[in-house]
């Protein structure tokens, strides 16, 4: 008997301990590096980061109120529970992800957190050099800057959020108003709105 309880006790150690691991590993990179859900849905990035995890973490006591269960028991399920959690958040951020490294013209102007992702397909799409910027904007919309980069004017379009600096599109244009280049960087001022 204080054999099982010694074990159940491990296990209820070692599940808190990793699960609260990982939701502060989780929950640090998805702020640190722009999570691509956040920039669909602020609702669904708040449900699947911190209202899951916290249910998740407290529903062995759940379990336990509910079923009069063996706690250890009742931590299994939750660590079942939190595996699948696990492999939902992963594949979810994953297909969000593949979904958007399509360009289409319609998400590029209302998902501006996940611009960085269209690039590619956008420049491998389009010829982006050689059109005009009346061409580039419809294609595009409104840049959120008219700016320069290394001291050429450019149209500024955010790419994507993260903690530290934001990513930027830069259309980079001649006097003639005719796109000669496009270029990607960060900076630390707010350009996604």
């Amino acid at each position: 008997m204080e054999k099982q309880h010694a074990r159940n006790r491990h296990i209820t150690i070692s599940f808190y301990t990793g699960f609260t691991l990982y939701f502060l590993i989780t929950v640090i990179l998805s702020i640190v590096n722009g999570s691509v859900i956040n920039g669909v849905s602020g609702a669904l990035f708040v449900i699947m980061f911190i209202v899951l995890p916290i249910v998740i973490l407290i529903l062995p006591f759940i379990l336990k109120a509910v079923g009069k269960k063996n706690f250890g028991d009742c931590v299994k399920t939750a660590l079942i529970v939190s595996l699948i959690y696990a492999t939902v958040s992963v594949g979810t951020e994953y297909g969000v992800r593949a979904y958007f490294t399509k360009f289409n013209a319609e998400n590029w102007i209302n998902y501006p957190a996940n611009r960085h992702l269209m690039i590619d397909d956008l420049e491998k799409k389009y010829n982006i050099i050689g059109m005009s910027t009346d061409e580039v904007e419809n294609l595009l919309g409104s840049p959120e800057q008219y700016d320069s980069v290394a001291n050429k004017d450019a149209l500024i379009y955010g790419a994507a959020k993260s903690f530290f600096a934001d990513e930027y599109y830069a259309v980079i244009y001649d006097d003639n108003k005719i796109v000669t280049e496009t270029d990607s960087g960060q900076t630390m001022e707010v350009l996604i709105h």
